[in-house]
């Protein structure tokens, strides 16, 4: 898809769901596509990497078997099928070498800079085959993202739109999910409601270069705070920015302790007054 589509289409949802932010600029590495020699990815995640076969090998299927492919990670990492389950290499003959042309691997736990090369063996119906050349990958493996809250409580009269003040780490866009729980100004709570952001499966928060803190804020519909008056905590289930959505397992890196607020952002909502007509007081 053109680039500029997708920036107009994330410009247009930012000003819908009326989010602002301030970015820090930051060189980054965009998604992997054809031709490029770096990607990134998020530490623990699961990503998956694929190549073509040589289409004139493909070509000479009556002479030529399908091909094989020796997938190394710089840091030993075991090749997994594109499911997810381990894989098998084709030794004795073949040590290193998998009929795959798409791989996955589960990257390091800490942030590092690995590498993943491919080098496919042709493999004729009679005699010897032939090794390709290697091409090699440079992953950079990156922290998750964050969310922190600024600030812990506020007020709001009647159910409106809310604005919760949040700083964010990570390459945008991000997605939020989060709960609410309302509780009565007397004490009644009823079960948390989980929500992403705006209410919308998959809604992002906006495109930003930056691995530092970002300042934004979380809009919380007034339809989730049309309960009644009292006490509505939000509660941080995950947050994912862009390299961490390319995960092929987003289980893999989910939000930890550390990766979120561990208190609650609790929203007031008090009764807005009705205030009565004017009378005339009559002479003392």
């Amino acid at each position: 898809m053109n680039r500029s589509i997708i920036t107009n289409a994330l410009i247009v949802l930012i000003a819908l769901i009326g989010i602002t932010f301030t970015a820090q600029s930051q060189t980054y590495v965009l998604s992997t596509v054809a031709g490029e020699t770096r990607d990134s990815v998020t530490v623990g995640s699961r990503a998956g990497y694929q190549v073509s076969p040589d289409p004139t090998i493909v070509a000479l299927s009556a002479i030529m078997n399908p091909s094989i492919y020796k997938w190394v990670f710089s840091n030993a990492a075991p090749i997994r099928k594109s499911d997810g389950t381990l894989d098998t290499d084709l030794s004795p003959l073949n040590v290193g070498f998998y009929s795959d042309t798409a791989i996955s691997a589960i990257m390091p736990a800490a942030p590092s800079t690995i590498t993943v090369s491919v080098m496919e063996r042709s493999q004729p119906k009679a005699g010897t085959g032939c090794d390709g050349n290697t091409q090699t990958l440079n992953l950079d493996v990156l922290p998750r993202g964050t969310i922190a809250f600024t600030t812990l409580s506020d007020g709001a009269c009647s159910a409106q739109p809310f604005n919760i003040p949040v700083n964010l780490t990570g390459f945008g866009p991000w997605i939020v999910e989060y709960s609410i729980t309302y509780t009565t100004f007397a004490g009644v709570s009823s079960p948390a409601v989980n929500y992403t952001i705006a209410g919308a499966n998959a809604a992002t928060l906006g495109t930003v270069a930056n691995h530092g803190a970002t300042s934004l804020n979380l809009v919380i519909p007034a339809i989730q705070l049309n309960s009644g008056l009292g006490t509505y905590a939000v509660n941080i289930i995950n947050v994912f920015d862009r390299f961490s959505m390319k995960s092929l397992d987003l289980t893999l890196v989910a939000s930890q302790a550390g990766d979120k607020p561990a208190v609650p952002f609790d929203i007031f909502v008090y009764p807005t007054p009705t205030t009565s007509p004017i009378k005339h007081v009559k002479n003392l």
